[in-house]
């Protein structure tokens, strides 16, 4: 979900958590979260307004080097989130 007011937008997302046994091609069904769990997390924002290509990449974690899409390839660049009670 998506609210926009004045400048100032707020993204809401679902995500869903698996377990090494996840495989692309089958049905897999996702963990029980809980407080205390730790994961790896980054989120990266892409904005394209008709151009042919990406105009701006903003991201949640800093990644070193030359190559900056390694999001998607490489979870070691990845910071840490843990669940917590509210």
């Amino acid at each position: 979900k998506r609210v926009t007011t004045v400048n100032k937008t707020i993204w809401e997302v679902r995500i869903s958590l698996f377990n090494d046994t996840y495989k692309d091609d089958a049905e897999n069904s996702p963990i029980k979260l809980q407080a205390g769990k730790l994961m790896g997390f980054a989120l990266a924002y892409c904005d394209n307004d008709n151009s042919k290509e990406r105009e701006n990449f903003i991201g949640s974690v800093y990644v070193d080097g030359e190559d900056k899409n390694r999001g998607w390839i490489d979870a070691n660049i990845f910071g840490t989130l843990k669940l917590i009670n509210n």
